[in-house]
């Protein structure tokens, strides 16, 4: 079982690598399905953390009722929350720039 506070920490590095390890996007998956069976309180922190919409994990649930498939497209969700903040940081710091 890998530990849970170990999720961020391959979050960063999915990011890091901008997306090209997918090895790493299955490391993701399967601690997100490992927390969603065994942890699913410190999953729900992580995500309100990176905040993902509540609405969309919600959404998941409801249309994924297989846990594999589930931790996939919350996996999907984290990337894509993560992505969007970083691009937002890169617009404000541009123009900051000016």
């Amino acid at each position: 079982m890998i530990q849970d506070d170990v999720l961020p920490v391959l979050i960063n590095d999915y990011l890091f690598l901008k997306g090209e390890d997918e090895n790493l996007k299955e490391k993701i998956s399967k601690k997100v399905e490992e927390l969603l069976m065994h942890n699913t309180a410190y999953l729900y922190q992580i995500l309100y953390r990176i905040d993902v919409r509540e609405e969309k994990v919600k959404n998941v649930f409801i249309d994924s009722p297989l846990v594999n498939v589930a931790a996939e497209r919350i996996t999907n969700l984290i990337i894509e929350r993560q992505k969007e903040k970083i691009q937002w940081r890169e617009m404000y710091s541009k123009r900051e720039d000016r």
